[in-house]
């Protein structure tokens, strides 16, 4: 299985060793990758000792495109084809609408309750599909929608691919920020 980078630190979970232990699941991890993601960082945003919420966002939108959307609207993202005019409606109130989001019913990853945000302040970013498979060389049908969780704005507690997981240059990108924030 190839890795997957999400983790939460007031949880105290990384993904790939919940897997592990848990499901008996075997991440392969590879040193190389990491140093890689790593290095196009650094090379990105320069070398710091710990990175920021809007560091990981800047990083993002200057290596990927990626852009900020409302978390609650996350299904108006998913797809091209499910573009439409937006309202204020949220389409997600809950946790629990995005299987995706969280293992054992939300434990490791709380954002929304009832159609508001949690404690846990949210940075929802879309990556489209096009150009991933440009940038990547990778078959994407779907964006990639990926979340980024701080507690006082600046430090990140928390990162997750929503949809569109197992792009192993963002998973060694999760991986690295969770090292280095």
């Amino acid at each position: 299985m190839m890795f997957i980078g999400a983790f939460n630190k007031k949880n105290n979970f990384c993904d790939s060793k919940w897997a592990n232990e848990k499901l008996g699941l075997q991440y392969t991890f590879d040193e190389r990758l990491l140093e890689k993601a790593g290095d196009h960082i650094k090379r990105l945003l320069g070398d710091k000792q710990a990175y920021t919420v809007q560091d990981a966002y800047k990083y993002f939108h200057i290596a990927y495109g990626a852009y900020q959307i409302d978390y609650r609207q996350f299904y108006n993202y998913c797809h091209t084809e499910k573009a439409k005019f937006l309202d204020d409606k949220p389409t997600i109130d809950s946790d629990k609408d995005i299987e995706l989001l969280a293992e054992e019913g939300g434990s490791f990853f709380s954002y929304l309750a009832g159609g508001k945000f949690t404690d846990e302040k949210v940075i929802a970013l879309v990556i489209d599909s096009y150009v991933l498979g440009e940038l990547l060389d990778v078959d994407c049908a779907d964006n990639l929608i990926l979340v980024i969780g701080s507690f006082d704005e600046k430090i990140i507690n928390s990162m997750k691919v929503i949809l569109n997981p197992n792009i192993s240059q963002i998973e060694y990108a999760l991986e690295f920020f969770r090292l280095h924030s």
